[in-house]
């Protein structure tokens, strides 16, 4: 699954625009199921905030 976001970091966070259906998208997946984030150099930082109870990371992100 491509998973759009505003900003990724290198462990998968990400920010999206604030809704939260990704992240409610994302937890009825199968954990099988891989999500790439795609990201410009400019959406990648080092480090995100992160709440385990509401946020899904991604699998892998890749620099478009």
């Amino acid at each position: 699954v491509i998973v759009p976001g505003v900003a990724f970091d290198t462990s998968g966070k990400r920010v999206g625009h604030g809704k939260g259906y990704y992240d409610a998208f994302l937890q009825r997946l199968k954990p099988e199921t891989v999500t790439i984030g795609l990201a410009f150099d400019h959406q990648i930082v080092e480090d995100l905030p992160f709440d385990p109870l509401q946020d899904r990371k991604v699998d892998h992100v890749i620099r478009a």
